[in-house]
């Protein structure tokens, strides 16, 4: 039997956004990050993901956050354009914003959140000359 190199895809993107959030301060919010990801054949149908990321959010009034965030996926492919899909993800956030109703920019705030998402995904590649 013929040995298989698994495959290793690892990725790089840099954001930026800004926006106006609909508060009665009207204030603007741009937040900026990086994100890495790897990407891992583990067998001819399961595929792992591994994923850092880091933003800064801030606000106009001054008030600054910043959110880290690692998170792990699976997925196996099921038919050519289904495949059952397992991830999760833990980010921390450190800081307030003042726009957030309820919050004031002289309290910091250490949130943590945890999101565990299972489902599936079905998409088609179409190609177009």
């Amino acid at each position: 039997m013929p040995s298989v190199i698994p495959l290793v895809f690892f990725s790089f993107l840099f954001a930026g956004t800004a926006a106006v959030l609909l508060v009665p301060t009207g204030a603007v919010v741009k937040s900026r990050g990086v994100v890495a990801f790897s990407d891992y054949d583990l067998t001819e149908f399961l595929t792992g993901r591994l994923t850092f990321s880091y933003y800064r959010n801030s606000e106009s009034s001054g008030a600054d956050a910043d959110v880290y965030r690692v998170g792990v996926g699976l997925s196996y492919r099921l038919l050519e354009w289904l495949s059952f899909r397992a991830s999760y993800d833990f980010s921390y956030e450190d800081g307030t914003l003042a726009a957030v109703v309820g919050s004031t920019a002289s309290r910091d705030n250490h949130v943590r959140h945890s999101v565990v998402i299972v489902g599936f995904e079905a998409s088609k590649t179409y190609r177009i000359d």
